[in-house]
């Protein structure tokens, strides 16, 4: 009795053991190795052409079946497109390739209108075995290229069908990833944008002076309070423009105009601003007759400075600078002005402007305007150093590009300093700024996508502005803005 039951606990265990390892073979799930091998895919971009508008992804690669397919079993080999972030697939046509006797089922299933496996696949998709094993196959396939597939894995997914009734092995594992540069930039080809050339050019500075006048009077009194000082400052301005003859600026005309603070009678505060200006004017007339040889002379009285006054309200911290600059902008006129101030605070807040805002306003200023000729190529360089601001734009350019560029210098600083000077106006400052950046300090490519969103988007700026994408590390913006 007890030899009995061993002897079928034993055979149960043998049972278990045999029919184990098929279960496991038959359930569903991943192995970690392909049944068959696959050679390195070669895997090529095809851009959109006049012809092909559409742009591809080429697939090629060879297929050796080195396990044996019984002649029962079925197998599906799936080409599959993933995305880097799992968010995107793409699944390429499918081989299909059966034994020989699941060829005959499947062939007499479908005569008599029975189901099978992958009922949606036409008997003259699927290939035999004996013919793959005579001439093994190559697995060539070309997609709608999208970008996200620049930096996909291709993957191989095996599902093997043992029999009719059968489950499914699925084998699935990466084959390669996809390294396809989207947009690769080539900068060299890029060219800077020549600005409009001026056949002559003008340039103008101006010197604030804060000669010392007594009340109501305007004559120049040169050791009154600090005028020693301010007449030496004035020295060094006109010395100065003077100077710039040596750079082939010459001075065409000097424009001296005296300023009041916003008291008192209007009409008086404008003859007595003019008169003052008048007296500064006839000194430096008498002071530097080269001067008054070269140059035309204007006296403008500016009267009351109400514009000094909102300007040095605007930019202090003043708890009452709305409230003042309020009264500036609602009247017109200087009488209802100071009504309207000198009846805050009983007045308090009127005499605070009297003591530390009005006295800046009391001044005189001397403009000298220039005619400067254009410079050669050789000049640039010394200009440059020396005087910058009377250069054109277009001036600036060529330094950039022959002495800094040509010599293997970036050209950053001297068309950064173009941009500052022309930017605002002129769109081309902008574009050749970004240009040197990418050439020069790509890892500034933040700063030339600002300025290049600033442009409008025709085909150089939009190349840039890809450019500056590409060297971000956005391949797919700048695949996306090229296309």
């Amino acid at each position: 009795m007890m030899m009995n039951m061993i002897k079928r606990l034993s055979g149960v265990l043998l049972a278990l053991c045999l029919v184990a390892p098929m279960l496991s073979a038959q359930s569903k799930g991943k192995q970690s190795t392909h049944l068959w091998n696959y050679s390195e895919p070669v895997m090529k971009y095809i851009a959109a052409t006049e012809h092909d508008p559409i742009a591809q992804l080429s697939i090629q690669l060879e297929v050796t079946p080195e396990r044996e397919l019984k002649s029962t079993e079925i197998i599906k080999v799936q080409p599959l497109l993933v995305s880097k972030d799992g968010r995107h697939r793409c699944q390429l046509p499918a081989t299909f390739v059966a034994g020989s006797n699941r060829y005959k089922y499947i062939k007499r299933a479908d005569n008599l209108g029975h189901s099978r496996v992958y009922p949606e696949v036409a008997l003259s998709d699927i290939r035999t075995w004996r013919e793959v094993k005579a001439s093994p196959f190559a697995i060539a396939q070309k997609v709608p290229f999208e970008p996200w597939m620049a930096s996909a894995t291709l993957m191989i997914q095996e599902e093997l069908s043992g029999c009719a009734s059968c489950g499914v092995q699925n084998y699935r594992n990466p084959l390669k990833a996809v390294d396809i540069p989207l947009f690769i930039p080539d900068i060299s080809k890029m060219a800077y944008h020549q600005p409009m050339v001026v056949r002559q050019k003008e340039y103008e500075e101006e010197f604030v002076s804060y000669i010392n006048f007594k009340l109501d009077r305007y004559e120049l009194l040169k050791d009154y309070k600090d005028n020693q000082n301010e007449l030496r400052r004035i020295d060094e301005f006109i010395t100065k423009a003077l100077k710039l003859n040596e750079l082939g600026a010459t001075i065409g005309k000097v424009e001296v105009t005296g300023f009041a603070s916003p008291e008192g009678n209007f009409d008086y505060n404008r003859r007595l601003s003019r008169n003052r200006a008048n007296t500064l004017m006839n000194h430096v007339k008498a002071t530097y007759p080269d001067l008054l040889k070269a140059a035309e002379f204007e006296v403008i009285g500016g009267g009351e400075d109400w514009a000094g006054l909102r300007h040095a309200l605007f930019n202090s911290t003043a708890s009452f600078k709305d409230q003042v600059i309020a009264i500036i902008d609602k009247y017109d006129t200087d009488l209802e002005r100071e009504a309207d101030i000198k009846a805050i605070d009983g007045g308090a807040l009127y005499k605070t402007l009297l003591t530390e805002y009005y006295p800046p306003l009391r001044r005189t200023t001397i403009k000298t305007k220039y005619k400067v000729r254009n410079y050669t190529t050789e000049e640039l360089p010394k200009v440059y150093q020396e005087k910058r601001e009377l250069m054109s734009h277009s001036e600036l350019l060529a330094l950039a590009i022959n002495h800094y560029e040509q010599q293997g210098k970036s050209p950053v600083e001297v068309l950064r300093y173009a941009n500052e000077r022309f930017g605002k106006e002129d769109p081309i400052a902008r574009y050749n700024l970004a240009l040197a950046i990418l050439k020069w300090e790509p890892e500034k490519s933040k700063e030339a996508l600002e300025l290049l969103n600033t442009l409008p988007k025709t085909s150089d700026e939009n190349y840039l502005r890809a450019t500056a994408l590409y060297q971000l590390g956005d391949q797919e913006g700048a695949y996306k803005l090229m296309h």
